[in-house]
């Protein structure tokens, strides 16, 4: 019997995709990302891993671009045909999550994270954008003959 048991730990690269779909009249989800790992002679080895269910769950309500993870799963391979060649995709198929860093930890990075994404608060005082504000009455603009100028 062969064994194919692989462990990584390293950092989320950035922000995951991740689909849903009905697969025999049950809802999956699947994660698909990158964990960034740091090797010898300072190398960063990209690996890509895809999640499923409770795991994608798991990945997407506990973790940002930056957290330390380290999971383990299983190698897998995608071969397939493109342009007349075959095409190798390797990533790890995730199985189980442990966190390397404090949960105030990943609150940090993650309050830090959406402070960059809305540097002014709008998502937090409940609008998308600066244009949802509402700054009382429209604006109107003068007639030439009233322009102080």
């Amino acid at each position: 019997m062969d064994f194919n048991k692989v462990i990584v730990s390293g950092y989320v690269a950035g922000e995951f995709k991740v689909k849903e779909f009905k697969r025999n009249d049950k809802e999956q989800k699947v994660l698909n990302g990158v964990i960034l790992v740091n090797g010898a002679n300072d190398k960063t080895t990209p690996i890509k891993i895809t999640a499923w269910n409770k795991e994608a769950n798991v990945l997407l309500d506990r973790t940002v671009k930056g957290s330390h993870i380290m999971v383990d799963g299983e190698w897998n391979v995608n071969q397939y045909e493109k342009e007349g060649h075959t095409i190798y995709d390797n990533y790890l198929n995730v199985k189980s999550i442990q966190f390397m860093e404090s949960k105030d930890e990943f609150e940090r990075k993650k309050s830090k994270i959406e402070q960059e994404k809305d540097p002014y608060g709008n998502i937090a005082a409940g609008k998308e954008t600066i244009h949802d504000n509402d700054f009382g009455s429209e604006i109107s603009i003068p007639d030439e003959d009233d322009m102080p100028f």
